[in-house]
């Protein structure tokens, strides 16, 4: 494979090592953000309950964002292969994309999600903007981002 000629489609493996490591990174982020935030539903009482005892139902912890668009998007993809196909890119053993063999299918759609966060950016838990990796747009012969341009102006 040439130089710059990597896409989601192949093992991170064939990335330069510095380029490897910011996906191992992002890789080990997803793999905690799905370990440690699963959904959790509780019963409260309800604010204006119309019986005894009225109970609601309310989340008390949600997936990753990430995770539930990812959900849908695969069909109710399996949270036990989400988990297996990101802990096999932290650890450097993901596989190429392989149409007869679906077990890595989930890795490159996990490798797909990290080079779109790395080259747009994204916003976590609604909360804050992390910035598009320059570094990893610059390999690709992308212009760099400058968000926070204005504020340092």
């Amino acid at each position: 494979m040439g130089n710059r000629d990597w896409n989601p489609k192949y093992k991170l493996s064939y990335l330069p090592l510095s380029l490897r490591n910011i996906f191992l990174k992002e890789a080990e982020t997803l793999y905690q953000e799905l370990t440690n935030n699963r959904l959790k539903v509780v019963l409260v009482p309800a604010p204006n309950p119309t019986h005894y005892n009225h109970k609601i139902r309310v989340v008390e912890n949600s997936n990753p964002e990430w995770y539930s668009s990812l959900y849908f998007e695969t069909n109710r993809g399996k949270r036990r292969l989400f988990e297996k196909s990101i802990s096999r890119l932290v650890k450097g053993e993901d596989q190429d994309f392989n149409e007869k063999n679906e077990k890595y299918s989930y890795d490159q759609l996990f490798r797909e999600l990290i080079y779109s966060r790395l080259l747009v950016g994204y916003i976590e838990r609604g909360e804050y903007f992390t910035e598009p990796n320059n570094k990893i747009r610059k390999y690709f012969n992308l212009e760099s981002i400058n968000l926070n341009k204005k504020e340092k102006e």
